[in-house]
């Protein structure tokens, strides 16, 4: 999923950057969206979804997130549902796990 020409669609498809080095930089020409590329693929890095199993993005992050800022949750609360949804993740993909273990960006 991460060819040239796969990136390029994904691209072009949802106009979100792909998180890679081999994304096509070329393809944005949006000033703004490029300002924003700039920002998001330097420097330290705090957007975590460009790096977790969109599972574990979904089921924890974005829940937690908002349990933590509804108030409806302790820190412990959310970090617990951020183990749940790891551990569900690697027991339901091994094989992505792998993957994800030897992954180098």
């Amino acid at each position: 999923m991460h060819t040239p020409d796969r990136l390029a669609a994904w691209y072009k498809h949802t106009g979100v950057i792909a998180a890679d080095k081999r994304f096509d930089r070329s393809l944005v020409t949006d000033p703004v969206m490029k300002q924003m590329m700039t920002w998001e693929t330097t420097g330290p890095q705090v957007w975590l979804e460009n790096f977790l199993p969109g599972q574990v993005d979904s089921d924890a992050d974005l829940t937690a997130g908002q349990m933590i800022f509804s108030q409806s949750g302790s820190a412990s609360d959310a970090a617990a549902l951020w183990e749940r949804a790891a551990s569900t993740w690697r027991d339901q993909h091994p094989d992505e796990l792998t993957n994800w273990k030897n992954w180098q960006q």
